[in-house]
């Protein structure tokens, strides 16, 4: 495996990076070998496998690790998950986390812990790129259940709220409705530990994004009364 400038990886092996350890694939073995195509397809196998070169990016990673999973191809998920441990920093973890929860549970093994370190080291750099407000929810659930000291929940709430009107305008619903935004968070609002704020950063929020219905501002104002 080579990485390119772009972080583009390419693998060198020839027509069989499936087939090599795919008791589906092995049968086709010396048939695709003779064929010797760029782009071979048929309907049981998808062509790009049998390029001459296989070229993992972020555009395709995504279903060559589909593939390679449904296919029991060992090697192609290996070189997957290279790739995916070579791009990632604080500008790509939301991505590679997007991939692992879209695929198997190998994919997340690998790289969970790693992703993992990278949020919790630079929280709050994390939150702020184009890949924490367009990731999916498992993405969301796993960041937000990470409370490093560096954790400032004033500037989680505006991610989230982020975070909610992409995925509102996504499914072609009001952005700036606050109950359609809570729809969209979900089981993950209960993750932003409001109580946390000042009472100025939390008034500030509500004001703001207007999130909150009057008996849970209620709730939280007596909680931090009681933490003086």
């Amino acid at each position: 495996m080579e990485a390119a400038n772009d972080q583009e990886t390419t693998s060198t092996s020839l027509a069989h990076i499936l087939a090599a350890d795919s008791p589906i694939f092995s049968d086709e073995s010396s048939k695709k070998a003779k064929q010797q195509k760029t782009n071979v397809s048929t309907d049981r196998l998808p062509g790009p496998f049998y390029a001459d070169n296989l070229q993992i990016n972020k555009d395709n990673v995504n279903d060559l690790v589909r593939l390679a999973d449904k296919y029991h191809a060992k090697d192609c998920m290996t070189k997957c998950i290279q790739f995916l441990k070579e791009i990632l920093n604080v500008d790509s973890v939301c991505f590679v986390l997007d991939v692992a929860w879209g695929s198997s549970w190998m994919v997340l093994a690998a790289v969970h812990g790693l992703c993992i370190d990278i949020v919790y080291e630079h929280f709050d750099a994390v939150i702020e790129t184009r890949g924490f407000s367009t990731c999916r929810p498992g993405t969301l659930q796993t960041i937000l259940s990470q409370h490093p000291s560096s954790r400032h929940e004033f500037n989680v709430v505006d991610a989230v709220v982020k975070w909610a009107q992409n995925a509102c305008v996504k499914n072609g619903i009001d952005s700036t409705n606050p109950q359609h935004l809570r729809k969209a968070i979900g089981a993950n609002f209960n993750l932003i530990d409001f109580g946390a704020m000042t009472e100025i950063d939390f008034f500030t929020c509500q004001l703001e994004h207007r999130l909150l219905s009057e008996h849970e501002i209620g709730e939280l104002v007596d909680k931090m009364s009681d933490k003086k």
